[in-house]
């Protein structure tokens, strides 16, 4: 088990994800929900990579439902 060397006082930084939800940006979700000083509040998605808008969304859900990560993260899809 590693633990992390960070003072528990260390205020988080809030951050909104944009995302096309290509595999990239899927590691960097990944890597941002467990970031201690990281306070992800949503992920956006768009259409315009590997994606369609209607999908992008529905992938970003299952992804945060497979990481364990599904509560308290809102996700919005769509170019509108």
């Amino acid at each position: 088990q590693v633990q992390l060397c960070i003072n528990q006082d260390i205020k988080r930084q809030p951050v909104i994800i944009d995302t096309d939800t290509d595999v990239d940006d899927l590691w960097a979700i990944h890597y941002l929900l467990n970031v201690p000083t990281v306070d992800v509040l949503a992920i956006t998605t768009v259409g315009d990579g590997y994606n369609k808008p209607l999908y992008s969304g529905s992938n970003v859900l299952t992804f945060l439902d497979l990481i364990g990560c599904s509560n308290g993260v809102g996700v919005g899809y769509g170019v509108k």
